[in-house]
């Protein structure tokens, strides 16, 4: 049902490709698209690459590159007289895949490469009010995006989340997210050419 793209053996690594829609839970989003490609080709790793919102504005820049170390689904919440109970699932990413895109920084001469948490939901900001409260909600986190819930709901693959800053989840234009999107697809590929998984 889904066209995969057989990027070759990468050393000793057979890679595809597959893209999917914007978020998780539309009909061809993350979430299916994941769990027809893990039923499909059973890939020992998920690498997703893409774009993401900085929500650490005095740390990072558009362009920038955000590893996942931790993922959050931000939308599993309790509403309780007023205040927001968090309840979404948080998992760390393969340690294995950390291990090998923390080592390849040493070499790396291109975008700024961030490791730490990002929060997911289906939801794009475009409103520094929301922003602002996710950064309350979350300080220790780099980054928000989309997609990532496909990830969580197929967690038993190893995965590891790249994304690059293409906005700062407000004031959105789609001026730099070609940009971005190279980046994290340049730093992947670095990794991939340049380490065994």
């Amino acid at each position: 049902d889904l066209t995969y793209w057989d990027l070759g053996i990468i050393r000793g690594n057979h890679v595809y490709l597959i893209k999917c829609e914007m978020g998780a839970k539309k009909p061809n989003a993350s979430i299916l698209t994941i769990d027809h490609a893990t039923q499909y080709l059973h890939p020992d790793y998920i690498i997703m690459v893409g774009i993401a919102f900085a929500l650490k504005e005095e740390k990072l820049k558009i362009g920038d590159v955000m590893v996942a170390t931790e993922l959050l689904d931000y939308g599993s919440v309790k509403q309780y007289k007023g205040d927001i109970i968090e309840r979404g699932l948080r998992v760390s990413a393969d340690k294995t895949l950390l291990d090998r895109f923390t080592n390849a920084i040493v070499d790396w001469d291109g975008a700024d490469i961030r490791f730490g948490l990002i929060i997911t939901n289906d939801v794009l900001s475009d409103d520094k009010a929301y922003v602002e409260e996710l950064r309350k909600r979350f300080p220790d986190a780099y980054g928000g995006e989309m997609e990532g819930c496909g990830l969580l709901a197929n967690y038993q693959t190893p995965w590891i989340m790249v994304k690059a800053v293409c906005d700062f989840g407000y004031e959105k234009d789609d001026e730099s997210q070609i940009d971005a999107a190279l980046n994290a697809i340049r730093y992947v590929d670095y990794v991939l050419n340049e380490f065994d998984l």
